[in-house]
């Protein structure tokens, strides 16, 4: 295992109340919009202070998880994820998911089609969008809901699926503004009007830190994701780690800090800026402890662009474009399934 870097404040913490408070002015959103780029620029990782999702329903978001995930694996297989990987719903025990990096960028050259070594140690839960016909949520059997005290879970969660709906709109904006100016806001949101997006329950059960140190287990190898952003909800426990944009193959801690977010840059939207924005390798690690690392959970929130949206050079890039267009119903299906 590459060696980790301490944490580091080189990724910035951002107020990004701009965007969230309907009173504030164009020239304080161009301000925040500005910070965020150079951020995505120079990490493709930021943190987010004072966001649309209020504390008290991450709080409630991760109460609802704990309480699935301390459910027996009999039963949580009664929402089994489908075994091809073919679309992200449902439950994944321990071992199931195997995650590599596919998308060449910056100098890494990773055989698409290549699987992560060893499964990862972790067990997961996903959740799309409410209503949604094709690709339609697994949830538990509603006896398994009433007989475990679930029976507020769904709606629960179609819930904050919104709320992160609504965040995602909001960097969405920001993001264009910083790209391409405060005539171009709604740019990027005109592209993910009928997006798949996917909520994430992940719990890491505990596990000797030596065995991560010396890299017999995974809790969740290095990786970059599928979509246009990522919006990380992660509890109090370290693990994520990023990679440090000075020193490829070394690994910065990411440590929580109470009532942010953190947004990182996802592949299709590294493709779409012509690398302007930075897709960064990351992973879930050891933190700086020694003996019995506890539980660690977190709810990543993955955005996409529409299915039919085709991905190409965003206008007014003055460079030539780097990839060939492609649309991204079929990059993310060809990434999903190199997971299972």
């Amino acid at each position: 295992m590459p060696k980790d870097f301490p944490s580091t404040p080189s990724i910035p913490l951002i107020d990004f109340s701009a965007f969230s408070n309907p009173d504030a002015g164009v020239d304080e959103q161009v301000l925040v919009a500005n910070r965020l780029l150079e951020g995505f620029k120079k990490n493709g990782f930021v943190y987010l202070q004072k966001v649309s999702v209020s504390p008290e329903m991450v709080s409630e978001a991760f109460g609802w998880s704990k309480k699935f995930f301390d459910l027996p694996v009999e039963i949580k297989k009664q929402a089994l994820h489908p075994a091809d990987g073919s679309c992200h719903r449902g439950y994944s025990p321990i071992g199931l998911e195997k995650v590599k990096p596919i998308e060449p960028s910056n100098g890494r050259t990773v055989n698409g089609n290549e699987k992560a070594a060893a499964p990862d140690h972790k067990e997961t839960y996903d959740i799309g969008k409410p209503g949604r016909l094709s690709e339609h949520n697994i949830w538990l059997p509603e006896e398994s809901e009433r007989k475990y005290d679930l029976t507020g879970f769904r709606k629960f969660f179609e819930e904050f699926y919104e709320a992160c709906e609504r965040l995602e709109m909001g960097i969405l904006r920001a993001i264009s503004i910083g790209l391409m100016g405060i005539e171009e806001a709604d740019y990027l949101s005109k592209f993910h009007q009928e997006s798949n997006n996917q909520i994430r329950l992940a719990h890491y059960p505990p596990i000797e830190a030596t065995q991560l140190i010396e890299g017999v287990r995974e809790r969740f190898g290095a990786h970059t994701d599928f979509g246009s952003i990522t919006i990380l909800f992660q509890d109090q426990v370290s693990g994520l780690q990023v990679e440090n944009p000075t020193a490829p193959g070394h690994f910065l801690q990411v440590k929580p800090i109470e009532e942010t977010v953190v947004v990182n840059i996802a592949d299709l939207l590294m493709r779409w800026s012509n690398d302007t924005l930075r897709s960064t390798l990351h992973r879930v690690g050891p933190p700086d402890v020694t003996g019995l690392i506890p539980s660690r959970y977190s709810i990543p929130y993955f955005c996409g662009p529409d299915p039919k949206a085709l991905i190409k050079c965003l206008p007014g890039s003055t460079s030539e474009p780097k990839y060939e267009p492609i649309y991204a119903d079929k990059y993310i299906k060809m990434r999903m399934k190199s997971s299972y």
